[in-house]
């Protein structure tokens, strides 16, 4: 029994970490509509000022007092720079981008400030308590007190006082806010402030506890995500009590199975939530199955799916004639095309650019699936990580030959995505981002601690390429096989946008309900788009690993989802040729901070690295919401900069929590 006191009182302390996290975007959610995800990254600013109070030698209530303020400001900043100017004009996806590239940029600052090493500070008061049989430290009361006062006071906010009343009332209905006097933009800046102000409290308790480092938001962030989505960011009490229990889950889980599985297990908590809550809820797929057989009579027939979208659509489709818009993915392949001219075989730019080839391969499926699909999926990297750890298991442990192996993980990638995006796809709002991502994390722990995996190592020693007999020891081969892999999955990205299911998709994205009224499944074609995004994934995943020669999580962690979004967005959302354009841009662009710009810098790169990637997703979503594929319109920068300028007082988002994620990217669905 002291054991399990131990394990659920030790997991009260890390869920109040949790709660007041999930507080956050409580807070922020009931007021903007806005799922902020530098939630987590506030909390680590919090804790890094709060360590550089305390070896200044400040007073220790005025270094807490000093981290609320400053991350309070931060998130000033945040809602000044990334919300307010595109109020009412982006959607859902836009602002969730904006606050994804605002908090990659805080992690860069606190890697060019701090340094990576991780930083810790004494207990406020030494010693320990007992409680129930489990010995616990003394700055466990400070973090229960603040849990406890924070909450209390939230509550009090939005329950008894009219600002709090007037706060709510923006996100639920904010025209009629408006209409009623109220400054939703002040309304939205008191939201930002009060939950920087709770996260930088937060970070300035923990220290003592977990330490902080520069990535630490990260973990932080993603649960206090889940406790909120539990409470369906409406419920601030029962944000805590999410967050509360996910803690208790992941300290009962580390003790009773596994510590190397904790992150896993509440991972999967939150997949099972949200697959159970698609199941039973009022609109859930049950209850959508017994409608759709009650009206299954009174439905036209099937054979007109494959006219009536295409005469919706027709003229929004430009066809496979060659247009200006051309211009830049040819570009883009021109400049690929070069490289093994006028780099040295073998050579770091080189298997640099054997990388951008790659990385456009996965992100070219990616864009399938948010621009065609419509669908925000944080999962990509997940059939990236599939299909090489196949090739590099088939290969080393069982002796497979390099071209079978190959085709074996492009095949398991196609059957996981069919089986994942079975079970996701339904998925309301930006729950499919968030299930996805939690499947690809859960999946990082199981190859991290699984010994046929090879651990946190990896696996070793994989033979070289020989495709369909062709040898391809030397980096130029490799290099053009890439390339002609890459050209083979554009052509297939184009047909499938020229095809009915592309013009389906776009009917589906013009109006669903229409859509569905004339006989067309919109799971069914989505699961499609998903299923062929996966095989590009696990295909440049193979040929990943025969590049590095070795499979291990760090290939293809975190990191590569951030990149591939940002490939995405940057590139642009609504064209097949924008992870093409916006791999060799970004990656362009990274090579020279690696390798060139920092040279004369202080740090290493990867500071300056992250901070690229923040940067373009905020820049990109404030100016150039179509990305470069469509940046060179005539209105297109000058419509950006209009929209800055005639800010003005507004609601959030253009929705509550859980809109329509396709209007949200500012786009129709339509990929031309």
């Amino acid at each position: 029994m002291s054991d399990l006191a131990q394990y659920v009182l030790s997991g009260l302390s890390a869920g109040c970490v949790f709660a007041l996290v999930a507080l956050g975007f409580v807070v922020v959610a009931n007021v903007t509509g806005v799922y902020n995800f530098a939630q987590g990254d506030y909390v680590m600013v919090g804790g890094m000022i709060m360590v550089a109070t305390q070896t200044a030698g400040w007073p220790l209530v005025l270094g807490v007092l000093m981290s609320a303020v400053a991350v309070a400001l931060v998130a000033l900043v945040q809602e000044r720079t990334t919300v307010a100017p595109v109020r009412r004009r982006v959607g859902m996806l836009g602002l969730v981008i904006a606050s994804l590239g605002f908090g990659i940029v805080l992690r860069g600052l606190a890697l060019l400030i701090w340094d990576k090493d991780p930083l810790s500070l004494p207990s406020f008061h030494d010693g320990t308590f007992g409680l129930f049989g489990a010995r616990l430290d003394d700055q466990t009361w400070f973090i229960w007190g603040t849990t406890l006062v924070v909450l209390l006071g939230v509550v009090g906010l939005f329950r008894f006082t009219i600002t709090g009343k007037a706060m709510r009332a923006c996100a639920s209905n904010p025209t009629a806010a408006r209409l009623l006097g109220i400054r939703t933009g002040r309304m939205s800046m008191s939201a930002f402030v009060l939950a920087g102000a709770i996260s930088g409290t937060l970070g300035a308790m923990i220290v003592p506890v977990s330490g902080v480092s520069w990535d630490s938001g990260i973990t932080v962030g993603l649960v206090g995500f889940i406790a909120a989505a539990l409470a369906g960011f409406e419920h601030p009490g029962r944000a805590v009590l999410a967050g509360l229990g996910l803690g208790v889950v992941q300290s009962v889980g580390a003790g009773v199975i596994s510590s190397e599985y904790r992150d896993a297990i509440v991972y999967m908590t939150l997949i099972v939530f949200l697959l159970g809550r698609d199941l039973f809820d009022a609109d859930g797929a049950i209850r959508r199955v017994i409608a759709a057989r009650a009206t299954k009579r009174t439905r036209r027939p099937r054979r007109v799916v494959s006219r009536a979208p295409q005469v919706a659509v027709a003229a929004s489709h430009d066809g496979p004639r060659f247009t200006w818009r051309m211009g830049v993915p040819v570009v883009a392949l021109l400049l690929l095309a070069c490289a093994p001219f006028v780099l040295e075989s073998g050579s770091q730019e080189l298997s640099s650019a054997t990388f951008v080839v790659l990385a456009a391969i996965a992100a070219t499926g990616l864009g399938l699936v948010m621009g065609l699909a419509g669908q925000f999926s944080l999962g990509q990297a997940a059939f990236v990580l599939v299909g090489g750890y196949t090739v590099a298991i088939l290969t080393t442990k069982h002796g497979w030959d390099p071209t079978a192996a190959l085709l074996a993980g492009m095949v398991l990638s196609v059957v996981g995505g069919g089986l994942i995006g079975a079970m996701t796809l339904r998925l309301q709002g930006f729950n499919l981002a968030i299930a996805t991502l939690a499947i690809h994390l859960t999946l990082l722990v199981v190859v991290s601690q699984a010994d046929f995996t090879g651990g946190a190592l990896g696996l070793v020693g994989l033979p070289t390429l020989t495709l369909f007999g062709i040898d391809l020891t030397d980096p130029s081969d490799f290099y053009w096989a890439a390339i002609v892999v890459l050209v083979l999955c554009l052509w297939l990205a184009r047909n499938i946008s020229g095809s009915r299911i592309g013009q389906a998709l776009r009917a589906v994205g013009q109006d669903e309900d229409g859509a569905r009224s004339m006989g067309i499944n919109p799971f069914r074609l989505k699961l499609v788009v998903f299923v062929v995004s996966a095989g590009m994934a696990g295909l440049a995943g193979g040929l990943w690993a025969y590049s590095l020669q070795f499979a291990a999580p760090a290939n293809w962690d975190f990191t590569l989802t951030i990149s591939l979004v940002t490939y995405v967005i940057v590139g642009g959302i609504g064209s097949v040729y924008g992870g093409l354009i916006g791999a060799v841009v970004v990656g362009g662009l990274e090579y020279w901070i690696r390798y060139h710009a920092t040279s004369g810098l202080e740090g290493a790169s990867l500071q300056w690295e992250l901070i690229m990637y923040g940067l373009l997703l905020v820049v990109f979503v404030l100016f150039f919401k179509d990305g470069l594929a469509r940046a060179f319109k005539a209105d297109s920068l000058s419509g950006g900069l209009d929209r800055l300028r005639r800010r003005r007082d507004g609601a959030g988002a253009t929705g509550p929590p859980g809109g329509d994620l396709t209007s949200a990217a500012g786009t129709t669905g339509a990929v031309r």
